[in-house]
Parts: structure tokens; C-alpha cells; sequence
């Protein structure tokens, strides 16, 4: 059975270079988070909610969104970022197992931490990734294994927050086994895979993989 798709435009910077626009033609939900609603109503995209605090959205704004058949959801919790709480409605409310989201991670530093946590947290509910301009990335729960004809010659990293124990890394030209990464560890980012397949094991610890689009190539 297909999971129920959600895709979610965060109010940090963004790059309209089509991943956005055809995550949305495969249907699914579509929900913007405080001004990401404004911008998605910009791009001609309407979102059937909008969650934040609404600080990030004028009186007009609300009016044009409402107009064009958006529903407000309205998430005032301050102790925790307006991420979490979308990420919170679209999976228990919407229910959504397949969740995109985009504006959260080409910004501020704390905004982009944020939302990694955030995903880290609900990735266990619901396959969840963050797509920008350079690559997306996804939890790692135990182990990983992705496979596409499109993957050899790609970049990619291995980003921990914190320590995580027992990693192994197959695929890539820089393998990883049973090794520890994160503060104070080994560094795993900038790897390049080598393979149509590359698998992760990982034991303690929170972990996210980052694929760099095809375009991305590593620095010499």
C-alpha cells in the first residue's frame, strides 16, 4: 500500500529548482509553515494548512491564503520550533508516513540543527527526509540501504549528533567499519560512493545520511 505523502515548505531560505514543485505533482498534502505557506501561495501552490505561530504572516496574507482554501492550524507552543509542531500534525493529524520537507536547512545555523533534531525525533513514525539545494537528508535507524542506478559518483555524508558507536559504511570509497563518529571522533563527511548500492549500520547514537544531488560534486 502507498504511504500517504505529506510535503512541507519551512520559512528559511529557499531555492525553487523544481524538487519542491515535483514532490507536489505526486500528491499527497501539502502544508506550509508560517511564511512557507506565503511563499508556497507565491509560487502558485496552495497549501491545504498552515501551521506555525503565525508570526511570519500578515492579516492580507491570512486573507489571501483562506481565500484560495487554505486552513490555518494554529501551533503556539514556543518551547518547541514551528518545524517540530508541523512535523507533529502532519503525522498524527494528516497521517502521513512519507514526509518532504523543504526551506528548513540553507540558513540560520540553529534554525537548520533544529530541524534535524526534529526529524531525528518523528523519523521513527515516518520515513522523513530534508531536501535543499545541494542534497537531502534522512535519519538512520540501525541500518540503511540505498540503491539506484543514479547513486555511483555521488557525494555523500555521514552527520552525527553527538557520538554514534559501531558504524559501518559499505559502498563508498572511504568504508566505515565499526567505527565511532561524531564530536570528538572521526569525521564522515565528503565520502563518495562507488556503487549502485550503499548500506549504513549504525549502533548508539543519532545519525542522518545526507545524498548530494547529482549535480554536487566533492571539492578537490
Amino acid at each position: 500500500m502507498t504511504k500517504h505523502q505529506a510535503t512541507i515548505l519551512a520559512n528559511g531560505p529557499f531555492v525553487d529548482d523544481g524538487r519542491l514543485r515535483a514532490r507536489v505533482a505526486q500528491g499527497g498534502s501539502l502544508i506550509g509553515v508560517d511564511g512557507g505557506a506565503v511563499r508556497l501561495l507565491a509560487l502558485g501552490l496552495t497549501p491545504q494548512w498552515v501551521t506555525g505561530d503565525g508570526d511570519s504572516v500578515t492579516a492580507a496574507q491570512r486573507a489571501a491564503l483562506e481565500a484560495a482554501g487554505a486552513q490555518f492550524v494554529e501551533t503556539l507552543d514556543q518551547y518547541r520550533v514551528d518545524l517540530d509542531k508541523a512535523l507533529s500534525f502532519a503525522i498524527n493529524e494528516v497521517g502521513a508516513r512519507d514526509v518532504a520537507v523543504f526551506g528548513a536547512s540553507e540558513g540560520r545555523l540553529d534554525h537548520t540543527v533544529a530541524a534535524m533534531i526534529a526529524v531525528l525525533k518523528h523519523g521513527r513514525r515516518a520515513a522523513l527526509q530534508i531536501v535543499d539545494a545541494h542534497g537531502t537528508a534522512q535519519p538512520v535507524f540501525g541500518q540503511l540501504t540505498l540503491s539506484g542506478s543514479d547513486l555511483n559518483g555521488r557525494i555523500v555524508s555521514l552527520i552525527a549528533l553527538g557520538t554514534v558507536e559501531d558504524v559501518w559504511f559499505e559502498g563508498v570509497r572511504w568504508p566505515l567499519m565499526g567505527e565511532t563518529i561524531g564530536v570528538g571522533e572521526r569525521d564522515a563527511t565528503s565520502n563518495e560512493i562507488v556503487a549502485d548500492t550503499i548500506r549504513v549500520r549504525a549502533g548508539a547514537g543519532d545519525l542522518l545520511i545526507y545524498l548530494h544531488h547529482r549535480s554536487e560534486r566533492r571539492a578537490e
